[in-house]
């Protein structure tokens, strides 16, 4: 998807995972984060199979370079 597109998507997306990603995208998702649920990231790599890989990572919170 062009960034354009993209930008225009999300602006009108109502939920995150409301997306459609073609490009291979790996999501990295803190556990513990206090602003985006986990839930957000399912839902956007359940909409993405193909797609989107998600990794989860234990003891990550919504910054988890600050969180290590």
């Amino acid at each position: 998807m062009p960034l354009s597109n993209y930008l225009i998507a999300c602006f009108h997306a109502t939920k995150f995972w409301d997306l459609r990603w073609d490009t291979p995208t790996l999501v990295a998702w803190g556990i513990s984060d206090k602003y985006l649920a986990v839930l957000e990231a399912e839902e956007f790599r359940k909409a993405n199979p193909a797609a989107v890989k998600l990794n989860l990572i234990e003891g990550a919170g919504h910054m988890p370079q600050e969180d290590w």
